[in-house]
């Protein structure tokens, strides 16, 4: 008895490091994003650890996707329109990673993903940002989705606009 007390002891110590250490990268992370952000005075550039792809629509830029140990975000070229259902399919990717991610119970409530989409004041979007990503697949999700939603957002915006002519 006395073994398997010590066990759960050493494995909830274990399991409290290995949430600490993430914790701490975490921060670590966010003080290095503010950092640059002060630094360079914009979002619109890559971030210490982050990679860089261009996101485009034929020969069109119309974003720049960054990715980063836990995150990965999107930056529009300019700012667009976010259509509902766009939004809604973002969501829908948000709550699927979430669902995952508590399934397999190694990620606590307050560090699962999460979606965070950074409107201006007339409405149009910036930049959208997954957060809270932990693996390949995560990652790989998240990116799809972005680069779909950039996309889509162009080809929508773009259409609007003929329309208006």
């Amino acid at each position: 008895m006395s073994s398997e007390r010590q066990l759960l002891r050493r494995e909830e110590v274990i399991e409290w490091i290995k949430t600490r250490i993430r914790d701490l990268e975490e921060e670590i992370s966010y003080y290095k994003t503010i950092l640059a952000i002060v630094e360079k005075g914009s979002t619109a550039s890559s971030l210490p650890g982050e990679k860089m792809e261009e996101v485009k629509v034929g020969r069109k830029r119309v974003a720049r996707l960054y990715k980063g140990e836990t995150h990965v975000r999107i930056v529009l070229e300019w700012p667009m329109a976010l259509p509902e259902e766009i939004e809604a399919y973002l969501r829908s990717v948000e709550e699927e990673l979430r669902s995952v991610q508590a399934r397999t119970g190694d990620i606590a409530g307050e560090d699962l993903a999460t979606l965070d989409i950074r409107k201006l004041p007339d409405g149009t979007v910036e930049e959208i940002v997954f957060k809270g990503l932990y693996t390949t697949v995560e990652h790989l999700k998240a990116k799809s989705a972005l680069k779909y939603a950039a996309e889509s957002m162009y080809q929508i915006n773009r259409a609007m606009e003929r329309e208006e002519l």
